[in-house]
């Protein structure tokens, strides 16, 4: 029987904490794109040490952490965020936040400087009877695919098929190519 692999880290900064959602937008070009959420904290802000890098001239360097946890006694999948100190705020649901800690839950919408609209995903894999699947065994890539696209392996950074981080950090789920927009359109 073949060992069981370790988690895969994601690529945007290389955590090694689960993931548990995403930040879904549409905001910047009609397009989707999404962050991954993990575990613990997750910085917002336009500075390429967070997390969540929305390049946008309303969002502050540092703006907000949002933070993840799962409840031991339930293994519910819980969030709050808070605004650390920017300078154009950020609303929860229409409503304006002051600087403390404010409860999220999945479907909610952050709006992040005055742009940037981000909905909250939160997936309890429990929930769904998500497992690790114990015999999974990886294909290796093939050489041409590794050559021509170094984000072909799976093994490598943890995502799969065509999508492909941008320069800025998030996934550009058209996957057209790693600095341009893909083609997934608003529905």
């Amino acid at each position: 029987m073949q060992e069981i692999q370790q988690p895969v880290q994601s690529i945007i900064g290389q955590r090694e904490e689960p993931v548990v959602g995403f930040l879904y937008s549409i905001s910047r070009k009609g397009i989707g794109e999404y962050w991954p959420l993990h575990l613990g904290a997750n910085t917002i802000g336009r500075s390429s040490e967070c997390g969540i890098q929305l390049k946008e001239l309303s969002v502050s360097e540092k703006h907000a952490v949002l933070n993840v946890r799962k409840m031991k006694s339930t293994s519910e999948i819980i969030a709050s965020v808070r605004d650390v100190g920017s300078k154009n705020g950020m609303y929860l649901n229409d409503e304006e936040l002051d600087f403390e800690n404010h409860p999220c839950k999945n479907g909610d919408v952050l709006t992040v400087g005055t742009c940037y609209q981000l909905l909250i995903i939160l997936i309890n894999a429990q929930q769904f009877g998500l497992k690790v699947a114990q015999d999974f065994q990886a294909a290796p890539a093939s050489p041409s695919e590794s050559e021509l696209d170094p984000f072909a392996s799976s093994e490598k950074n943890g995502l799969y098929g065509r999508h492909k981080p941008i320069d800025d950090g998030t996934i550009d789920l058209g996957g057209a190519s790693p600095f341009m927009s893909g083609d997934t359109s608003v529905l």
